[in-house]
This record gives C-alpha cells, structure tokens and sequence, in this order.
C-alpha cells in the first residue's frame, strides 16, 4: 500500500541553474602498487573549494534583496572567471532564480534565519567534479543548496547550482551520518529528550489511541509554527488509510542519524498483526529550539529504512 508523505514544513524544490554542466575530460590517474586506478581531487583544490563555498554561503544566507543575492554569486563566479559582463549576466539569471525560489518557500518552511546555515558534506565523481551540499536555514524547515564545481581542463568554476527538495534533496540525502543513540546524544544533548517523545508516542499507537499520540508529538515539538495541526491531522488520516493492516501492536527502533548538529533522524518500523511498515521521524534545530519538520510513513519512508540496510558480502 501506498500512503502519503506528512512533511510538516517540507522543502519545495525549485530550480536548477541553467549554466551547462560540460563534461570533464579525462584525467592523468595514479596507479597503486596493486594496478588499480585512483582517482582523486588533491586535498588543496578540495579546501580551496569548500573555502569558497562557506564563503558564498555566509553572504547567501545573509541575503534579502535582488541585488544582495546577485552580489554573492558575483563574488563566487569571479573567483575563477575575470570576464565581469560574462559574471554579471550569470549572477543575475541565479540571483531571479534564487529569489523566486526563496520566496515560494516562505510560505512552507518560513523567512530565512540570516546568516545561519549548515555545511552537509561533500561528493565527488573522480577529479573533476566536486558538490558542495549546504542548509540554508528557514524558520520552519531547512533549504537544501548544491554547489557543483567541474574542471573541465586545468581550472575549477562553477558548473551547477541546485535549489530545494526535488533537486538538491537526493545529494542532501547522501549526507547522513549514521550513529547509536547514545553517540547521537554527545553532539545533540536534546536527542534522548527527542528519543522519549517518539517512544511514548508509539506507546499511544499501541493503546489504541493515534489522536493522543501524534497531537501530543506535535504539540511538544511544533515551536511556534502557525498551525501545527495540520501535520497531527495528516498522520491520524494516513493510519486510518492503513486499517486493512490491523490495529498497531508494537514497534521497533530501527536506526538514527545526523546532519551536523541541526538535523537528526529516527527511523523504526510499526507492527501491524504479521505485517510491518516503516516510519521516520526528522528534527531540525534552526536556532535554540528543536523541531518535528518531517514525517513519512509506509512506502515514503521505505528510504530511510532502506538506508538502514547493513550487508554482508559472500565469500
């Protein structure tokens, strides 16, 4: 069966940027003593490109205006390209893409929280293609961002910018650090807080009582969103959806992860008679107080219990 996706502030996807991504050609690649080719990006290019990348972000995320946002795409462009009219022109196509994206969002995940934002991590394909992957922070929900920088001969540029959900989301998801709880709880001191909240929440479940159960969950941890009984209504809904499955009898905790110390993620697995079905729970800090951003359920959550997955190689 099929249920929907509950975000409770989902990201909206956007655009991509329309600036070509040209294929890099082939590279010198080392060898190792066993023969085995090795590409890599050297470790100086590599910083020097994340320096670039935080650098763009802190006046990214600082902006408001046309005119701010053109200026941080300015200042990134120029850094491997001198032709000022080519830079303008293509800081002003990101800047209207920017703020046309940002301002659909405002109405899903709130106005930004400026200058605050979250480093990912980073993804590379051999050496010549590296994706910077940022948080911009909103007051409801995170604004996935994606840098990628080719190198298509012997200079890095900016090759392809990638806005919201639907575009920066899948390397965004690449990004999770997968830890016990216990771990967890040394760089989020709120997840043990976060971890009971789910826990009498699926106790509810089992009593028979899903009203009870997720406008509890809501309530706690909604901050100061306009009206967070729209996520507590979608979850009462979408287990009712699921009656041919049985009452809920018990769950498990099946894993969790983070993103730095601003998103953290449970997943774990409901019991319906013989059957089971996925469930994932998202936190987000955008400042002091910790959120419930997102919540998927059975065949949109079936990701994050995949992503749980540990294999055992044959001999």
């Amino acid at each position: 069966m099929r249920a929907p996706l509950f975000p409770f502030h989902g990201i909206v996807g956007v655009a991509l940027l329309v600036i070509p991504l040209f294929p890099a050609p082939a590279q010198p690649a080392k060898v190792d003593q066993s023969g085995m080719m090795i590409h890599d990006i050297p470790k100086e290019e590599a910083t020097s490109l994340r320096e670039a990348g935080d650098s763009f972000m802190r006046q990214f995320s600082g902006s408001t205006s046309f005119g701010e946002y053109q200026a941080a795409f300015e200042s990134l462009l120029r850094r491997d390209d001198d032709d000022m009219e080519r830079t303008a022109s293509k800081a002003h196509e990101l800047a209207a893409i920017s703020r046309a994206g940002l301002t659909s969002a405002d109405s899903d995940i709130g106005p930004p929280v400026l200058g605050k934002f979250t480093f990912a991590g980073s993804r590379k394909v051999g050496p010549a293609l590296l994706k910077l992957a940022y948080w911009r922070h909103h007051r409801l929900g995170p604004m996935p961002l994606v840098l990628a920088f080719t190198k298509p001969e012997e200079k890095w540029g900016l090759s392809q910018v990638g806005f919201g959900g639907d575009l920066a989301g899948p390397d965004l998801e690449a990004c999770w650090v997968y830890e016990k709880p216990v771990q967890l709880a040394r760089r989020i001191p709120a997840f043990p807080e976060i971890t009971a909240s789910i826990g009498e929440c699926m106790d509810s479940l089992v009593k028979g009582k899903p009203r009870t159960a997720f406008e509890t969950l809501v309530k706690k941890w909604s901050g100061d969103a306009p009206d967070p009984t729209i996520l507590s209504e979608a979850l009462i809904t979408g287990l009712e959806n699921a009656r041919d499955l049985g009452p809920v009898t018990g769950y498990k905790f099946i894993g969790t992860s983070r993103q730095s110390d601003m998103l953290c993620r449970l997943v774990l697995t409901l019991r319906f008679g013989k059957k089971h079905a996925p469930v994932s729970f998202r936190f987000y800090r955008p400042g002091e107080t910790w959120l419930l951003w997102k919540v998927s359920m059975f065949d949109e959550a079936t990701r994050d219990l995949t992503d749980q997955t540990v294999t055992t190689q044959a001999d």
